[in-house]
């Protein structure tokens, strides 16, 4: 909008202002759309102004060019004007009205100083430029609006009188709600050969119940766990593993030479994946292992096999369970193929490692878990059994 009290009051003008690739060590280019009868504006509405040309600095951004020359306008170049015959028009009052008349004398065309070229630039110009030119950053408007609302939160207690009382939120009285006990673990799927052959599986009720309490909420409604591969009952081949698994979530088990039982928690069925890791943070690793007596120094020597047939009938105070939950660092936590099953990875290190004749495996300390080695042989350890659970009933 032109300026009040010129001759372009009430006027529309357009500017276009391009910004080279080397802004802003070179000037931007502003040029009038709209024409202007201007000494300091061309018929092709360049403006020739020194900061825009020769006095350009890259500390100088457009809204610090135009804002102080808005409020103390710079004289104009007469003497080189950018357009030779437009010079400054007298202003005439003629009622309310403003009409800018020529004069064909010289003495009368000096007579009146012709307005600023920057008064062209209203303060809503103005403030567009200084978002164009990046001064006022959306940190800055973030920082003062919170600057403001600190301001009126002190102004808020400093106007509190000083005998007030702050207020106590009131007291929530506990739900008294109390979940039901969960129904206790059933196996299902086990091989009917004898009595006892429900007792010597790899993985225990006890062990089964903590294993449990880590589970999704939606997982520990399931008061069924079926045995979907064992080692002992299907033989040694990866295909009959994935094949018989199916959809569903599964608790993987593993026993090692030296007695150690542990294993990983999958959220998905464990099958080839053609080269990509998959899985979700509800992943976990776990290890177990039966305290020894503390009433003889001979039940010391027992191993978890000779324990496990009655490992039911001890108190869970006499296990020793670890759980290592995901930790957040990669998403490295399902990865299978027709040779080897894994779970956990990251830095070359595997959390939990099998290979495709379940012969042995591997278990480090990798980034997706957090975990130390699983095997009390070490990073690298000889399998004993195997056992794949799907938690819920057969399906």
């Amino acid at each position: 909008m032109g300026p009040a009290d010129s001759p372009y009051a009430s006027g529309v003008f357009f500017l276009a202002i391009h910004f080279p690739t080397d802004y802003p060590f070179k000037p931007p280019k502003v040029n009038f759309t709209t024409r202007i009868y201007h000494p300091n504006i061309n018929s092709n509405g360049s403006i020739c102004l020194d900061i825009l040309r020769d006095q350009w600095s890259p500390a100088l951004t457009i809204s610090k060019a135009v804002a102080p020359s808005a409020s103390t306008p710079p004289s104009l170049k007469l003497k080189t004007p950018a357009e030779a015959q437009a010079q400054p028009p007298r202003l005439e009052h003629t009622g309310s009205q403003n009409h800018a008349t020529m004069s064909s004398s010289p003495a009368s065309r000096s007579s009146s100083p012709a307005p600023s070229l920057v008064s062209f630039l209203s303060s809503s110009v103005i403030r567009t430029l200084q978002r164009i030119s990046s001064e006022v950053t959306g940190e800055d408007e973030f920082n003062n609006h919170r600057r403001n609302n600190q301001n009126a939160v002190n102004d808020k207690s400093h106007s509190r009188p000083h005998n007030a009382e702050l207020k106590t939120p009131p007291y929530r009285q506990p739900s008294p709600y109390v979940p039901p006990p969960l129904p206790s673990l059933t196996f299902a799927g086990l091989p009917s050969l004898s009595a006892s052959t429900s007792s010597g599986v790899l993985l225990t009720k006890t062990i089964a119940e903590e294993i449990r309490m880590l589970l999704p909420p939606r997982l520990q409604l399931h008061g069924t766990w079926t045995l979907m591969y064992s080692l002992d009952q299907h033989g040694v081949s990866m295909s009959t593993l994935y094949s018989r698994l199916g959809k569903g979530a599964f608790v993987f088990v593993v026993k090692d030479t030296s007695d150690g039982v542990f294993g990983a928690f999958t959220n998905e069925s464990i099958h080839p994946s053609a080269g990509r890791y998959y899985g979700t943070g509800e992943c976990f690793l776990w290890k177990a292992s039966v305290l020894p007596g503390r009433n003889s120094a001979a039940t010391s020597q027992l191993s978890l096999s000779s324990q496990s047939f009655d490992i039911n009938t001890k108190s869970i105070d006499n296990i020793r369970f670890k759980a290592f939950p995901y930790s957040g660092v990669n998403d490295y936590m399902i990865l299978c193929d027709q040779h080897f099953i894994s779970f956990g990875g990251g830095d070359g290190h595997y959390g939990l490692w099998v290979d495709d004749s379940f012969d042995t495996g591997v278990s480090s300390m990798c980034p997706t878990f957090g975990n130390e080695p699983l095997s009390e042989e070490g990073e690298k350890f000889n399998i004993l059994g195997i056992e794949v659970w799907r938690v819920g009933p057969p399906g």
